[in-house]
């Protein structure tokens, strides 16, 4: 495929096509090389189809805001969060403001903005452009609608899942499964990727055998598919490194995530959230063999890569500080572990929501942290954490 999308690139600088032709045609290779997880050059496409559309239809056409939201999906692919957001902002914009308005093509921008918001750190906001796009997916009763119909579904089984409402998550992503089967069958790694997504609720749910057999169904569907270095194969594999961890698998949680770290800055860009992700599970891993030194590197590594691409104050970078405060516990270094990880809670509780299950998880580390330093008032207000009820 990427030897025809070359051969395509060539003809396009000797034919003379109409800017109309020229554009359809860029977007399509802009859409291929995302696909295939060659974003350097799918950002040429999508940046040269913008550009055209802009100047053949304006900015109050659709075709031109579809062409910037593809240009926000590949920013967002090359790990540009903020660019992305700026972008993916733009295109809900400009497609509000056409006439007639593209429904499908708004539902894609604002699929767009929400993963972007939601990656830095700003879940509540996500939520509500969610919800948005939940709707107009339901509503839409066209192929497009129904095949988007199955992101919008996940998506916001996502945000259910931050919330601690598992059981709201795990009814969103068993309708998503359906609709991806009644719409491109259930052989394809679209599904095999909703699969993966129900794995991780139930993995939220404490079901970790039956996350790990759907993990297990995913990944050679996946790897046959996409290969074994795309990002979305990848981002599974990372998945059932944390399934293996959860089921004490410690070695086989170590093989599988490191398999996915060694892909970091070749096949997978630093900037690409599971970068950090698998990292994050291999530091635990080693932490649970008695490997410190080598997880120490690892959890640093994963916290340097999260500082450096996303903003300041996002609760992804607080969660991975809360994972070197465990590791600082572990090993007995408990006046480092203290600042991460009550640093962390504030932050992921004002995010989520005091009794979130992210907020829950270092509290408890926080009660155990003051349990060994003595200080039973502390372990008194940390319980109270703990046993906080879930957000509405």
């Amino acid at each position: 495929v990427t030897e025809v999308l070359s051969q395509a690139t060539r003809d396009l600088r000797t034919r003379r096509l109409s800017p109309e032709i020229e554009g359809d045609i860029r977007l399509t290779l802009a859409s291929t090389y995302n696909a295939l997880g060659l974003y350097d050059s799918a950002l040429v496409h999508a940046t040269n189809a913008y550009d055209l559309r802009r100047v053949q239809y304006g900015l109050r056409d659709s075709r031109t805001a579809s062409a910037m939201a593809m240009r926000a999906a590949t920013a967002e692919n090359r790990g540009e969060y903020v660019r992305a957001e700026s972008l993916a902002t733009a295109a809900v914009a400009l497609h509000r403001a056409s006439r007639p308005v593209d429904g499908n093509g708004l539902a894609t921008a604002l699929d767009n903005l929400a993963r972007v918001v939601e990656v830095q750190g700003r879940v509540q906001e996500s939520e509500g452009i969610k919800r948005e796009l939940l709707d107009l997916r339901r509503r839409g009763t066209d192929s497009a609608s129904r095949a988007g119909l199955t992101f919008a579904l996940t998506n916001m089984a996502i945000t259910m899942s931050y919330r601690g409402d598992n059981d709201s998550a795990e009814v969103l992503q068993r309708e998503a499964l359906a609709n991806e089967a009644a719409v491109h069958g259930t052989r394809g790694p679209n599904y095999a990727d909703v699969q993966r997504g129900l794995a991780s609720i139930l993995e939220d749910e404490g079901k970790y055998g039956a996350a790990d057999s759907l993990m297990q169904l995913a990944l050679p569907v996946m790897r046959d598919a996409l290969g074994p270095t795309h990002s979305t194969y990848l981002r599974v594999v990372s998945n059932a490194a944390r399934v293996r961890l959860r089921l004490r698998d410690f070695a086989g949680a170590v093989a599988l995530a490191r398999s996915v770290a060694d892909q970091i800055g070749t096949a997978l860009p630093e900037s690409e959230t599971i970068a950090a992700t698998s990292l994050q599970v291999l530091g635990a891993a080693l932490d649970s063999l008695g490997r410190y030194d080598e997880a120490e590197a690892v959890v640093l590594r994963m916290l340097a890569l999260r500082r450096k691409h996303l903003p300041t104050g996002s609760w992804v970078i607080a969660g991975g500080e809360a994972t070197l405060g465990a590791h600082y516990l572990l090993i007995g270094r408990y006046r480092d572990a203290e600042p991460l990880l009550t640093g962390a809670y504030a932050v992921v509780a004002k995010e989520h929501g005091e009794g979130a299950p992210n907020a829950t998880s270092i509290a408890r580390r926080l009660v155990l942290l003051y349990e060994k330093m003595g200080q039973p008032a502390r372990v008194a207000e940390w319980r109270r954490h703990v046993e906080a009820p879930p957000p509405k």
